[in-house]
């Protein structure tokens, strides 16, 4: 049975018309797209892949680089403070039940999360913007942090302190309690 993606997108986000003024502009078994002259909305159905929907905002004029990448629900809500587990931004859906279902789901947390936005108001769209590069930056050090640890973990077995050093020395602001401490120690050992 072939999803209803169109039809259960339209009547979801039907508040984008009625109470936002926006027009559906266009109309996909993949993709439907409101927009106002500021700004728009995507709600995407990944129907070969991953069968996930999910929605996104943007602005016409791409403030913020909204346009070229619209901010997802899952980045609005987070950054008005909802928990990441909590801020559920894409489902899996594999029948018309749970397509239906989460359509709601996502259309009834834009409305709530995404007010501000949908009236196209650059506070809002700056707000998102700056969660975002904080996001994009915390993850970049996760990463680079956990590169460093699987590096310092062969450089303490094999005790080349001078490469303990060098490693933990520029990121000490990031470092475990243990991690400083053999710092520490590597650098009385030169």
């Amino acid at each position: 049975m072939p999803l209803l993606f169109v039809d259960f997108t339209k009547d979801a986000f039907q508040f984008l018309e009625e109470r936002y003024g926006y027009k559906c502009t266009d109309s996909s078994s993949w993709l439907i797209k409101y927009e106002t002259k500021d700004v728009f909305v995507c709600v995407e159905f990944d129907g070969t892949r991953s069968f996930e929907i999910s929605c996104s905002v943007g602005r016409q004029d791409n403030f913020k680089g909204s346009s070229q990448l619209p901010f997802d629900l899952g980045e609005i809500m987070r950054s008005q403070g909802v928990a990441a587990e909590d801020a559920h931004a894409a489902f899996q859906v594999t029948t018309n039940q749970t397509l239906k279902k989460f359509l709601v789901v996502l259309a009834t947390q834009l409305d709530k999360y995404g007010q501000d936005m949908l009236l196209g108001n650059d506070h809002a769209f700056s707000e998102v913007s700056i969660w975002r590069d904080t996001e994009c930056m915390e993850y970049a050090q996760k990463t680079k942090m956990r590169q460093i640890r699987s590096m310092l973990q062969v450089a303490w077995g094999n005790r080349d302190y001078l490469k303990v050093i060098d490693l933990l020395d520029p990121v000490n602001d990031f470092l475990s309690d243990t991690e400083k401490k053999k710092l520490h120690y590597a650098k009385s050992h030169l």
